[in-house]
């Protein structure tokens, strides 16, 4: 198969099929071959290791630009949250010639009977009012819902990538650790002590695993994973779907299954040195990767019965290659490391542990991204709840002035902007909460679907409580001048006009 290794099409990676020799040489035209072998030796006599995989790059996030980029989004959502502000005045203000409706909320409060300040507060904070005297109450829930939805999604979703990251059994590793020989050669018969492995209770399972089968698929080449279990039950990770077992089913990685164009539930054709056989794809298995990286979506996961069919006979020597090495899984409490340093030969054999694939590679590049547009989010939600309490006392200082002029004193009256700034962060940030976790787990199941991980959402619960609390307590406390303009305002001064 020929893999692009740059833009440019003359460059192209190409087995090589003569035994012994590089496993890819690189060119384009035979003269360009022939040049860039003899430049690295390739000509004559000389051998060379062979080369396994074309390792991807990592991402590489520019901080400058990831930082202008947050600053820019804040004030491309602070513009719109302001114009849907201003949009909503206009429409109140065209909308004075209505009767205002009472605010039930304030209503069912004074019924139960509430404190004056209380009630008038939740007047002012769901009664937008009207005409010249209209606040942007509405447009300020709406934004404290937004920002409060946007904090708890990223939060969800960083949460749930963190999780990915850090857990081997989300991303592949169905056991706790590999054997393999000395630089992830393969094991040779004598290196590991397969009875006394097997035997031991410091193991809960023990399983014989032959990677990178070469098979062939629908006619196309592929890779393999094989279990056979020696102790206990190893199971591949799945995505969906079942595991395979017995001779007839097979599970797909997720790239692979779209390459191929079938569905679970479908028969595709396997063989690996012998005849073609059909095998039922059962599931979605995200496939386990070594050190060296890899793609946990791409590859076949079947057991040894279903290998034998397809033609495997065991030998990873012969003309079919492969690796054989074994997959062990620890009993709670027990070191895997030292309790397989009892049954390997050191400096022959090495413990290999758990290495996220290439996809979860490229995520945690970008895993500071929540973090920060959560703050950005968070910051935008306060301040469209101290700008409304801010608006209310400019606008209507009229209402405000008939209270103090009704018996309200200072104190009341800065209790009042309290309760209407409390109201309204409490009502943002309740429906936003809700809304964020929904979306935040929505967005990690579209990721982990398109990167073929298992979707296993990690709802952050103190985050959870405390955004919203954090929110109403933040803008009571950005709302201190506002509560003490309320106190100040002038009687003659706002009644003049009347």
């Amino acid at each position: 198969q020929w893999r692009a290794v740059r833009e440019r099409t003359d460059f192209v990676i190409v087995p090589v099929p003569h035994p012994g020799w590089c496993r890819f040489g690189i060119g384009g035209s035979n003269d360009t071959l022939y040049d860039i072998g003899a430049g690295f030796g390739l000509h004559g006599e000389k051998r060379v290791e062979p080369v396994d995989e074309v390792r991807a790059q990592p991402l590489r996030v520019d901080r400058a630009v990831l930082v202008w980029g947050m600053v820019l989004a804040a004030v491309v959502l602070t513009a719109c949250v302001s114009a849907t502000s201003a949009l909503v005045l206009h429409r109140e203000r065209r909308g004075a010639r209505r009767a205002p409706r009472p605010s039930t909320v304030a209503a069912a409060a004074a019924r139960w009977g509430a404190p004056l300040t209380v009630v008038t507060g939740l007047r002012f904070a769901f009664d937008p009012g009207h005409g010249d005297r209209a606040t942007p109450v509405r447009a300020a829930a709406g934004a404290t819902a937004l920002g409060a939805a946007g904090m708890l999604a990223t939060m969800v979703f960083g949460a749930s990538l963190h999780h990915a990251v850090v857990s081997p059994s989300v991303y592949g590793w169905g056991w706790d650790a590999l054997l393999s020989g000395a630089q992830g050669d393969q094991l040779s018969d004598g290196q590991v002590d397969e009875a006394g492995l097997v035997a031991d209770d410091s193991f809960a399972a023990v399983a014989e695993i032959v990677h990178d089968l070469e098979v062939t698929v629908e006619g196309e080449p592929g890779r393999a994973n094989v279990l056979e279990d020696k102790r206990g039950h190893t199971s591949f990770v799945m995505v969906r779907g079942r595991e395979p077992r017995g001779s007839a089913e097979v599970a797909l990685g997720g790239r692979t299954l779209d390459q191929l164009g079938v569905r679970v539930g479908d028969t595709v054709s396997v063989s690996s040195g012998g005849p073609a056989r059909p095998l039922r794809v059962v599931g979605v298995a995200a496939l386990p990767v070594g050190v060296d990286g890899g793609s946990s979506s791409s590859g076949l996961a079947m057991d040894r019965t279903a290998a034998d069919a397809i033609g495997f006979n065991g030998n990873c020597d012969g003309d079919v290659a492969c690796s054989r090495n074994y997959a062990v899984t620890a009993s709670v409490g027990i070191d895997v490391e030292a309790a397989l340093g009892r049954h390997t030969v050191p400096g022959v054999v090495e413990v290999e542990l758990p290495a996220p694939p290439s996809e979860v590679a490229r995520l945690t590049a970008v895993q500071d991204i929540p973090r920060i547009l959560a703050g950005v989010l968070g910051v935008i939600a306060i301040l469209s709840i101290v700008h409304a309490a801010s608006a209310t006392v400019r606008l209507r200082r009229r209402d405000i002035a008939v209270l103090r002029v009704m018996g309200f004193s200072s104190a009341q009256l800065r209790r009042l902007v309290s309760v209407q700034v409390v109201a309204l962060s409490i009502v943002g940030a309740t429906v936003g909460a809700v809304v964020g976790v929904v979306v935040g787990g929505q967005a990690w199941a579209l990721v982990a679907g398109r990167v073929s991980l298992p979707n296993v959402t990690s709802i952050p619960l103190l985050a959870v409580l405390g955004v919203p609390l954090g929110i109403v307590a933040l803008a009571h406390l950005g709302a201190t001048l506002s509560r003490r303009a309320a106190g100040r305002v002038p009687t003659a001064v706002a009644l003049r006009a009347e």
